[in-house]
């Protein structure tokens, strides 16, 4: 899948994403430093009845919240960490085996532990209201 969109779209773009993934847990984001990555898993989580605030866990590494019905939706950020054994021991793998999804901004830090099957979230600020976004699964 492959759109472009406009800010005020995003709710519809993260049913979407959901839609076309409907089988897959693991969703690893893929994007420059402001095109939107935690602005799209918040609309995400809104989609799936996250009933905790959202917000970028850039220095907690790992934010844990939960849908209305008790589901844990896991997010993450590897920006701050160096490698594969960083992300080890942030418990991450953990988390990307026991969640009802987790989502991982800046995987390209340790991306060999991503797990089979995950989804591939390619998005890309065209200008300061249109993304453009590819899915690949």
């Amino acid at each position: 899948m492959e759109i472009e969109y406009s800010l005020n779209e995003i709710g519809e773009v993260a049913s979407k994403i959901l839609k076309e993934a409907e089988h897959v847990k693991c969703f690893a984001f893929f994007a420059e430093m402001g095109a939107g990555k935690t602005t799209l898993i918040n609309a995400i989580c809104a989609a799936l009845n996250v009933e905790d605030s959202i917000s970028s866990p850039t220095y907690s590494i790992i934010n844990e919240y939960r849908t209305a019905d008790d589901k844990l939706v896991v997010h993450m950020d590897w920006y701050r960490l160096a490698d594969e054994i960083e992300v080890l021991n942030a418990g991450a793998e953990d988390y990307m085996y026991t969640a009802a999804y987790s989502f991982i901004e800046w995987p390209e830090r340790a991306q060999n532990l991503l797990p089979e099957g995950f989804a591939r979230v390619e998005l890309e600020a065209i200008d300061a209201n249109t993304r453009r976004i590819k899915l690949v699964i």
